[in-house]
């Protein structure tokens, strides 16, 4: 026996996920005055109130996040269902969308389209840049199969999703090579060294302001900038010295006129790499090689 109508379940799916009726009517191309009867009918049938009104916004109860979170995963299976019949098996599907958070190094995208070409030669690969919160709704949507950051997942932040650390990369400070043979030679000699750094959040970011707090160094910030690649450009350009990472410099060739000014700051400091993942019932395999075989 049916416990429920599954449609009444669907249509509360995309309401919630939507965050409001008007929303979902447009997604599910009903008038708003049915779609909210379908949703009084489902709430009737589970005895339940699945939203509370809050400043004309729905708002889950306690009861409809629980209902939401069993939806997400029925909704979720059926998706892979339904790849898997038009596609075949998942073991013939040699395709994987990657996310990588905004900002970070696109050496890293070369790094890992290149290992997943080198061990499956005819797979399609897509990589997709965003924040970490939107990356995560997209892998919920199973529209991303893995994502690449600096950052791990704090516990119970998602169930459904699992970190992997794959490397620890040493950051190193670069500056053009006049900028750092002005600079060169006792440090306290020098007053206010111009300095580029990452916006925050990032590890990088906190680490360097952590530096700077110490008092070894008087510097004078001169940008904060998301993307590391106009860090490196404004260093090339002689506005001041920016934290990169070694594994980039070294391998960079645009980039071998800076070179490494690391007397200014001796403490070392690192940036972690993580690949998240979400539990299914049938893992994308290139998902699967990745997490068994790529590490910095």
């Amino acid at each position: 026996m049916i416990p429920f109508n599954y449609h009444h379940l669907y249509y509360f799916y995309v309401i919630a996920k939507e965050g409001s009726i008007s929303k979902a009517c447009e997604e599910l191309h009903l008038a708003q005055p049915t779609l909210s009867a379908q949703l009084k009918q489902f709430e009737k049938s589970l005895k339940q109130t699945l939203f509370e009104r809050d400043k004309k916004k729905l708002v889950l109860t306690e009861e409809g996040r629980r209902v939401f979170d069993y939806a997400k995963q029925i909704f979720g299976l059926g998706e892979e269902m339904k790849r898997t019949v038009d596609h075949g098996l998942p073991k013939a599907r040699e395709s994987i969308h990657i996310g990588m958070v905004s900002g970070m190094a696109h050496l890293f995208t070369k790094s890992i389209i290149h290992h997943i070409l080198k061990g499956y030669p005819k797979a399609h690969v897509r990589i997709t840049e965003d924040t970490m919160e939107s990356l995560l709704k997209k892998m919920e949507e199973l529209s991303v199969d893995i994502i690449l950051s600096e950052s791990a997942l704090y516990p119970g932040e998602s169930e459904e999703c699992s970190t992997k650390h794959i490397g620890k990369i040493p950051i190193v400070f670069a500056a053009s090579k006049a900028l750092a043979k002005k600079y060169k030679g006792d440090i306290e000699e020098h007053q206010e060294i111009p300095i580029i750094i990452p916006a925050s959040p990032s590890q990088v970011y906190s680490q360097v302001r952590d530096l700077l707090a110490s008092g070894k160094v008087k510097a004078r910030i001169v940008a904060e900038v998301q993307d590391v690649e106009v860090a490196k450009l404004l260093a090339l350009e002689k506005y001041g010295i920016a934290p990169v990472n070694e594994f980039y410099l070294s391998a960079s060739i645009p980039h071998r006129d800076l070179v490494r000014v690391d007397w200014i700051f001796p403490d070392p400091i690192y940036e972690n790499l993580y690949l998240t993942t979400r539990t299914r019932k049938w893992p994308n395999p290139l998902a699967t090689y990745l997490l068994d075989t790529f590490h910095y």
